[in-house]
């Protein structure tokens, strides 16, 4: 659970602050390698996917190896 926020502007756009475990970190490292990543955003009406591009992966790699560098 964490704190959940939502706004509506040319789109929906919602996020949510939680504990990043070391089991998510190696799941997010695995599906941010070299295969596509294709991620469904899920309503209660409607969805929306989309596919990770190279740039947005190896956005989140940076972010997970500098959590790796706080974390010990």
């Amino acid at each position: 659970s964490g704190d959940r926020e939502s706004n509506v502007s040319r789109g929906i756009y919602e996020w949510f602050d939680i504990l990043l475990t070391d089991a998510m970190a190696t799941n997010l490292r695995r599906v941010c390698g070299d295969a596509e990543t294709k991620v469904r955003c899920r309503g209660d009406t409607y969805y929306e996917d989309f596919t990770l591009t190279k740039d947005q992966k190896k956005n989140i790699n940076i972010i997970l190896d500098y959590y790796d560098l706080i974390t010990g």
